[in-house]
């Protein structure tokens, strides 16, 4: 199985950035909030690049190509 690791002190603000999000063909990966916004309604102050669907990769490599930070890896 597919492991993808993101490394959240290479991407800073990857809602600004989402081509890995974008380049995926299988949809694997989403947009998440880094800790539970304290109250609803509001925006939480991080986001990270979420691999939901991980199960699914099929290794084609499309998020590692467009990140302009290397801030995803495959294991």
């Amino acid at each position: 199985m597919v492991k993808i690791k993101f490394d959240e002190e290479k991407c800073l603000k990857p809602e600004e950035c989402m081509e890995c999000i974008r380049a995926c063909p299988l949809g694997v990966l989403m947009l998440a909030p880094k800790k539970k916004p304290p109250n609803p309604g509001i925006p939480p102050p991080r986001y990270i690049v979420y691999p939901l669907y991980d199960v699914v990769c099929n290794r084609c490599g499309k998020c590692l190509e467009v990140c302009p930070k290397g801030a995803l890896k495959l294991i």
